[in-house]
């Protein structure tokens, strides 16, 4: 009798752990199997490459796609929306990342020109007393890759205030930063002339609020004869490029 019990225990055990195996882990097995886009195989590598999904390549884009934002961290978001409203940028959303604080910005009539501003919680930065993190100073490590800086037009707002020169547009935003929250601008690059293509630009660098890299850009005049990019090829000699 104790012998027919222990049989009965057994296979009641090797039912349970099959229902487990067929409702539990097959399913889990197949949905983590599929391809990755970035990888050349699932977890079961071609295994199960006869019950994947067919994959729509798209040979051109039906529609353009359009930026919708560039995110910026802050340790400080409200002091940064102080900052990019220099800039004519205005609040459209307040909201939620995760446990951050998050907005985005716009400037009004340019929906493609939106930021957004995501505050790193306190508990991340682990700032010691007395210290503020900042961005790295892009201006110095010239070796780091990725994204690097916003660009800005200001042509336009010159014009309007009747200016010519960009140095003077950024010293009346200066001056107007003083009066509106009591802190100056931080100039990373003075204000250059370039000659792209067929048009001569003033440009100019300054710090953010936490010390991102915002651009300047100022289009002056045009020339007649187009200046040669500089991406000629280069001549190897086996020790560097000359």
């Amino acid at each position: 009798q104790q012998v027919r019990m222990h049989v009965r225990a057994i296979k009641a055990t090797k039912e349970r752990i099959s229902c487990l195996i067929l409702h539990v882990l097959v399913p889990f097995v197949l949905i983590f199997s599929f391809q990755s886009p970035y990888s050349a195989h699932g977890f079961l590598g071609e295994s199960l490459s006869r019950i994947r999904p067919s994959i729509h390549l798209l040979d051109t884009l039906s529609a353009p796609l359009i930026s919708h934002h560039v995110a910026i961290k802050t340790r400080n978001i409200t002091v940064s929306i102080q900052f990019y409203s220099l800039l004519g940028f205005e609040v459209e959303e307040k909201f939620r990342a995760s446990s951050a604080r998050a907005a985005w910005l716009m400037q009004p009539g340019s929906p493609s020109s939106r930021l957004e501003l995501i505050e790193v919680p306190s508990y991340l930065l682990n700032e010691p007393e007395g210290m503020k993190r900042r961005a790295i100073n892009l201006m110095e490590r010239q070796e780091l890759l990725g994204c690097n800086h916003l660009a800005l037009d200001v042509t336009d707002s010159l014009r309007q205030e009747g200016l010519t020169q960009l140095s003077e547009w950024m010293q009346a935003l200066n001056a107007t930063s003083v009066e509106k929250f009591g802190r100056g601008l931080r100039l990373a690059l003075e204000p250059r002339q370039q000659i792209i293509g067929k048009s001569v630009f003033e440009l100019a660098f300054l710090f953010d609020a936490d010390g991102a890299l915002i651009e300047f850009v100022n289009k002056q005049s045009n020339v007649e004869q187009e200046m040669s990019s500089g991406w000629e090829v280069l001549v190897w000699d086996g020790n560097g490029f000359l």
